[in-house]
């Protein structure tokens, strides 16, 4: 008997021409390596889908590749230096990915074929491990890597879309779409999905407890947009839908949220999406509505996704609580500013960006031409910290200058100390994704506002010093000086200032219990702290603790201890010598560069002293 066209002989692969063995996920740049790979799979009769069709960086994977993708059985991705930067391909991956860790380990039908001579690009880190292979480099390596696809498919009896649909869920409360300023970020999608799904294969993840997963950093980090981005490529595991609820604590113009204002807030979004679902509401109380939402949900009885965005601070478990979502069937996904709510479900701490990445995105609308305008672009991305709010603000305002001021012009205004550039670049540009506010400045005064007096303080003294961590002795030495405390008085003071900029994500702690705080609130303090007399009383405090502290660095033994005080101390004076107290302070910096040995340094810091002198 004749087999049917489109069959295979192999036992076990694909017996259909609209079913495949294995998907091939790869980088458009990468198909002279990938080819042979398909040419020996291939040979071995296996069925493979592989298509050569570009696509556009911030499209969603098309249905052709969703329906090709739902008819194999399992995804082998060649897994290049380049191919985390392809939202496609990590899209591809992640929908394999959702499909296969349904069905339990996903690595029984996700396969990576590394290129490179690392493994620390490829992400999930679950695929790291010994299940990838080592890009072939010859025919015979091409072969094996065939025979040991084919040991593997062999075992498998159904496609991935037979285990989930690979169809993007429904939206409720806001339209999702991918940003163009979301770059990088991808260790920290998977971070988010391992907090939320990671006891469903705690043997890998090593993971206790799922179901509700929270991500904090300061404002401009993009919470917001790597969460949005998450329910995007990841939103085949959720059929049920995404829902997406504002908690309004920060990124509005309102006061910081109150415990009963969230109430009401939470209470209308529930009503809006009650709405939404069908569910009637006429007649009905929040619990009552919130219930039939719960039942409403449970009866459609698929997985959902609750995203609660920008959650206040300083409020109750119970009100926390509240927020989450109505039915188990539910994940839920919060983001915040605040350190608060640490010990609720998962914690996915966010950090600024690489270096890497954040020279792209500031080059997003604007690239640099030329060696010097590159050293230009990195410099700026260096010198806003990483802050992905900071560059795409600066992005949109570098096109708008484009042909006015070049990239090493720009980088020279923003160390201009008499204006905040930052704002001016502000109004250079275009709508951001989420709302956003386009001030950095507004962002982060937002949070900086709702300290209290001892954090206030901290963030002030933090202006005044270099973008270095802060020795915790010199805080509370400096507000001893400025309050005439004692030192029991002035260490309480300094400990509450630490924890409440840290709760508020605005500080953190560095290696020997030094406290750093971020370039750009150093700057949006220094610029907009409208307390000047505050900032003068604790400037002086400072100085006069600095000057007390380094006349020790004349003893070279005394260099490392002190390597921190003295880092300050020549901030200080870089920003000007305009009184007799930092005039001595510049003296004790350049005895201390004479005892190391660095002459030019100790002498153009008393040329400066004598300068100034001279001029009074």
């Amino acid at each position: 008997m004749r087999e049917p066209r489109g069959c295979v002989k192999l036992r076990g692969v694909a017996q259909h021409t609209d079913e495949y063995d294995v998907f091939i996920s790869y980088r458009r740049k990468d198909t002279d390596r990938v080819r042979p790979m398909v040419d020996a799979l291939k040979a071995r009769g296996l069925s493979v889908w592989f298509d050569q069709d570009e696509i556009d960086e911030f499209a969603p994977i098309t249905d052709k590749i969703r329906k090709g993708l739902a008819n194999s059985k399992a995804l082998l991705a060649w897994y290049s230096l380049d191919y985390p930067k392809s939202r496609p391909c990590q899209m591809e991956l992640t929908a394999a990915f959702i499909a296969a860790q349904r069905e339990g380990d996903p690595r029984r039908r996700i396969w990576v074929v590394n290129p490179a001579t690392n493994t620390t690009h490829i992400e999930p880190i679950e695929l790291r491990d010994e299940q990838h292979a080592v890009a072939p480099k010859s025919p015979e390596g091409y072969t094996e890597l065939a025979e040991r696809v084919v040991e593997k498919i062999v075992v498998l009896n159904s496609c991935l879309g037979g285990i989930i649909p690979l169809t993007p869920p429904q939206h409720y409360g806001q339209k999702l779409v991918s940003a163009r300023h979301f770059i990088g970020r991808l260790p920290d999608l998977w971070r988010v999905h391992s907090a939320l799904h990671g006891a469903e294969s705690a043997i890998i993840s090593g993971e206790s407890t799922s179901g509700l997963a929270q991500v904090s950093g300061m404002g401009g980090l993009g919470k917001s947009l790597l969460a949005e981005e998450y329910a995007i490529r990841f939103g085949g595991a959720y059929p049920g839908g995404i829902f997406w609820l504002r908690g309004l604590g920060n990124d509005t113009d309102a006061p910081t949220s109150t415990a009963e204002q969230q109430n009401a807030v939470r209470q209308d979004q529930f009503h809006y999406l009650a709405v939404t679902l069908g569910v009637p509401v006429k007649e009905h109380d929040t619990k009552q509505i919130e219930a039939m939402i719960g039942a409403s949900l449970s009866n459609a009885n698929q997985p959902f996704l609750w995203i609660v965005d920008d959650l206040a601070s300083g409020l109750t478990n119970d009100v926390v609580r509240a927020w989450f979502a109505p039915h188990s069937l539910g994940k839920t996904l919060f983001t915040t500013r605040s350190r608060e709510y640490e010990s609720i479900g998962n914690h996915v701490p966010l950090d600024v960006l690489s270096a890497d990445e954040a020279f792209d995105l500031l080059q997003t609308y604007r690239k640099p031409e030329g060696p010097d305008e590159d050293a230009a672009a990195r410099g700026i991305a260096k010198d806003l910290g990483f802050h992905p709010l900071a560059l795409a603000v600066c992005s949109r305002a570098l096109e708008a200058e484009a042909g006015l001021r070049s990239f090493v012009e720009f980088r020279q205004s923003l160390s201009d100390t008499q204006h905040d550039e930052l704002e001016l670049a502000a109004e250079l540009s275009g709508v951001l994704p989420n709302g956003h506010e386009k001030s950095v400045a507004a962002t982060l005064l937002r949070s900086v506002r709702a300290l209290k007096p001892e954090g206030l303080d901290f963030l002030r003294l933090a202006s005044l010093l270099a973008a270095a961590p802060i020795p915790p002795s010199l805080v509370a030495a400096t507000f001893a000086a400025a309050d005439e405390l004692d030192g029991s008085q002035a260490r309480r003071r300094a400990a509450l200032g630490f924890t409440q900029a840290e709760n508020a994500c605005l500080a953190g702690r560095a290696q020997n219990n030094a406290i750093n705080v971020h370039a750009l609130i150093s700057r949006t303090v220094r610029f907009h702290d409208l307390d000047r007399n505050r900032n003068q009383q604790l400037r002086t405090a400072l100085v006069a603790t600095l000057s007390h502290t380094l006349p020790a660095v004349a003893d070279i033994r005394s260099h490392q201890r002190l390597s921190l005080e003295v880092l300050h101390a020549r901030e200080i004076a870089s920003r000007g010598i305009h009184d007799a107290e930092t005039a001595t302070l510049a003296l004790r910096v350049a005895r201390h560069d004479s005892e190391r040995g660095a002459y030019v340094t100790a002498r153009l810091l008393q040329e400066q002293v004598v300068a100034v002198a001279a001029a009074s």
